[in-house]
C-alpha cells in the first residue's frame, strides 16, 4: 500500500540570538511524487542563521486544514524519520 499524505516539515532553530537569515527546510529524499510502502525514511535538510536544534515532521491529507499528526521528530544531522 501506498502511502499519498502530505507531509510538512517544522523547523525549529535555536533562538538564543537574532539572524538576519531566515530558516529554510525541505524535504530532500525521497523525492516529490515517490510512492513509498512499508517504513519509509523521510530526511529532511535544515538550516537557520542560528543553527538548526529539532526538526518536527506532521502528515495530514491534501486539502484538509490544521498542522496534522505528527509523524516523528529527530535534533541531529542528518535529520532522518522514519515514518
Amino acid at each position: 500500500m501506498n502511502k499519498r499524505i502530505l507531509l510538512v516539515p517544522l523547523l525549529l532553530a535555536a533562538c538564543q540570538q537574532t539572524s538576519s537569515t531566515p530558516p529554510s527546510v525541505s524535504i530532500t529524499s525521497p523525492a516529490v511524487g515517490q510512492p513509498v510502502s512499508g517504513t519509509a525514511q523521510v530526511q529532511v535538510s535544515a538550516t537557520s542563521g542560528n543553527g538548526v536544534v529539532k526538526v518536527t515532521l506532521y502528515a495530514r491529507s491534501r486539502g484538509s486544514s490544521g498542522p496534522g499528526l505528527v509523524v516523528g521528530s529527530a535534533t541531529t544531522e542528518p535529520f532522518v524519520v522514519s515514518w
